[in-house]
C-alpha cells in the first residue's frame, strides 16, 4: 500500500492499539503517561518468591498423570507443581522464597555446578524415575530464577489503545490462569469490534 492510499486516522496509522505485551507493557506504560490524572490508574505489584520452569518427557510415574500434583521438599525450600501438558509430558515449576541456599532455585553457580537429578529427586523423592531428566538439569541449570507481578488497572483502554492480558490484570501465574484471562479478553475485544 502506498502512502496516498494509507487509511490514517488522527492517532496515526492505525484506529486502534491493542497492547497485549504482558506485565511490563510499554503500551499501558504510554497510556499511564498520557491518560489525565485518575482517568487511567494502575497497581504493579512484585510478589514474593521466584520460581524455575522445567519441562519432562512424561509425568513422573510416582504422580496421578491426570492431576496437578503439589510436592513438598525433604530438603530445601523450594516446592513443585508438577502440571500435566500435551501429549502425555509435564511441566514442573519449582517456587520458593529466600532461595540463595536452596539447590534449584539458587543463583549460586557453584551450587548450580553440583545439581544432578540425584539431589532434585534427594529434595523431591516423588520425582523418582521421570523421563529426560538430562534436559531437566540442563533448562534448570540454564535458567535465572524469575519473579512474577500482579498488575490491577482501573479500566482496560484509553482513547484507541486497549490492553489485553496480562498488560491488563496479570495474575502472578496459577496454572494457567493469566493464559485463560488473555484468551477471554480476546473474546470479547472481538464481540466489542463486531
Amino acid at each position: 500500500m502506498n502512502k496516498e492510499n494509507e487509511k490514517t486516522s488522527s492517532h496515526g496509522p492505525f484506529d486502534l492499539l491493542v497492547g497485549c505485551d504482558g506485565v511490563n507493557s510499554p503500551v499501558r506504560t504510554a497510556i499511564e503517561s498520557n491518560a489525565p490524572p485518575q482517568t487511567f490508574t494502575c497497581e504493579v505489584k512484585s510478589l514474593p518468591g521466584e520460581f524455575k520452569v522445567a519441562r519432562l518427557d512424561s509425568v513422573p510415574p510416582n504422580l496421578d498423570p491426570t492431576s496437578v500434583s503439589l510436592l513438598l521438599p525433604k530438603k530445601g525450600k523450594s516446592t513443585a507443581f508438577v502440571e500435566p501438558t500435551v501429549n502425555n509430558g509435564a511441566c514442573i515449576l519449582f517456587a520458593g522464597r529466600d532461595v540463595e541456599d536452596d539447590p534449584i532455585l539458587t543463583s549460586n553457580p557453584v551450587t548450580l555446578q553440583n545439581l544432578t537429578m540425584d539431589s532434585i529427586v534427594e529434595c523431591f523423592p516423588l520425582l523418582e524415575g521421570s523421563v529426560g531428566t538430562t534436559d531437566i538439569i540442563q533448562q534448570l541449570k540454564t535458567q535465572c530464577s524469575a519473579s512474577a507481578s500482579s498488575v490491577k488497572c482501573n479500566t482496560y483502554h484509553y482513547d484507541c489503545a486497549v490492553l489485553c492480558g496480562d498488560a491488563a490484570h496479570a495474575t502472578g501465574g496459577v496454572s494457567g490462569n493469566g493464559l485463560n484471562s488473555a484468551l477471554l479478553d480476546a473474546i470479547v475485544l472481538s464481540q466489542c469490534l463486531e
